[in-house]
């Protein structure tokens, strides 16, 4: 994929603030595309766009 080096720096250091267990992800932005993606792939299958999330069955119809 047409998708630039991403350096990952573990910070030893627990974030609270952000949730009780004081973790932080690392995923996050390999999830960035994947909605668009989904949405994508209905508009192929069905020929609706959808624009906003979530995408449900009643939106389609």
């Amino acid at each position: 994929a047409d998708v630039p080096h991403i350096d990952t720096i573990f910070i030893d250091k627990p974030d609270y603030i952000l949730n009780p267990v004081g973790s932080k992800g690392m995923g996050e932005i390999a999830l960035i595309g994947f909605a668009a993606a989904v949405a994508n792939a209905v508009f192929h299958a069905t020929g609706k766009r959808i624009r906003e999330l979530p995408i449900t069955p009643d939106k389609l119809i």
